[in-house]
């Protein structure tokens, strides 16, 4: 493959992290779709989503989540994909004289992980069809992560019914999600710190408090944001009460019998915000803080020193 590198084209890729904004920045990207100051790309997936950059990773995670868990890919279109997308980006690339690329999945920092060598492979890739490329991540307050990650189990394709308490128990199972300095250290070392951009998910922490605006500010798309309408928040993290009912239809809900008794349910629950109100319980956060204290020294001390809010220690 022609090597299309000193073309002048930079790649904006945000990787993550998931549950920090990752659905309400894809929606962005939807809407405004192709735009002369930022292009995302058709050949990672649908626009708005790099969903099949981080399905080319070949990792082992990747393929348990686009194989066997969503059945989205079969096993040979799985492994044939890393070989076509390049191609596929390389004629995309190619052919367009914009300057200004931009992509995002919170899959790919789910995928790659910290793995230094599974990313390089994905740098060097990537420079053969970019000038240059940076890195923008946004990581969550993990005792909020955690919550947020939970009821994605429950609402989710998986369905589960496990409760909150175990779901702590077996937190370290996730350790990959949430121990963001091995992951933050990995992805800068490789692309280098200058061109990796590490931000709190919290408002005080965005560009004039706007998450969308600070996301295009690090993008070097600020006249896409200026010129388009506001963007509401996706994918809002259920209440716990919510939570609750949803587990139990997930434990009983099994026969065609409680079938459309519990979509009837579940849509209800889901318009239904006002009537279940009630927040997580707090009497866990303690565990949680004690499993990543660590790890957010060394994220506040290196990637976070300039933030006005830090995670929790």
């Amino acid at each position: 493959m022609l090597d299309i590198s000193q073309n002048g084209k930079v790649l904006h890729l945000h990787i993550g992290m998931g549950k920090a904004g990752s659905t309400t920045i894809q929606d962005f990207l939807r809407q405004v779709k192709k735009d002369n100051q930022a292009w995302p790309i058709d050949s990672f997936g649908a626009i708005g989503n790099a969903w099949k950059l981080a399905a080319s990773s070949g990792t082992d995670k990747a393929r348990r989540y686009w194989v066997d868990h969503l059945n989205r890919l079969s096993e040979d279109s799985f492994y044939r994909l890393e070989n076509k997308l390049w191609i596929d980006l390389h004629s995309e690339v190619s052919s367009q004289n914009k300057g200004n690329f931009i992509a995002s999945s919170e899959h790919i920092s789910s995928h790659y992980c910290n793995n230094e060598d599974d990313i390089s492979s994905l740098k060097d890739r990537l420079y053969s069809c970019f000038s240059d490329v940076h890195i923008i991540i946004y990581v969550r307050n993990q005792i909020h992560w955690l919550k947020s990650f939970y009821c994605q189990t429950v609402k989710g394709p998986t369905r589960s019914s496990q409760k909150f308490e175990h779901f702590i128990d077996d937190m370290d199972q996730y350790k990959d999600f949430w121990d963001y300095y091995s992951l933050c250290r990995a992805w800068s070392d490789v692309f280098g710190k200058e061109r990796t951009s590490v931000t709190l998910f919290d408002s005080r922490c965005f560009v004039d408090g706007d998450l969308i605006k600070d996301f295009c500010s690090k993008a070097e798309m600020l006249s896409v944001y200026q010129s388009n309408r506001m963007y509401r928040k996706s994918n809002i993290t259920p209440t716990f009460n919510q939570i609750q009912i949803l587990r139990r239809l997930n434990k009983y809900d099994k026969g065609l019998i409680f079938r459309l008794p519990s979509q009837l349910v579940r849509k209800l629950i889901g318009k239904s915000n006002f009537l279940f109100s009630d927040a997580f319980p707090d009497e866990y956060d303690g565990i949680i803080r004690s499993k990543i204290s660590d790890s957010n020294r060394k994220m506040n001390e290196q990637f976070l020193n300039e933030c006005p809010v830090q995670l929790p220690v």
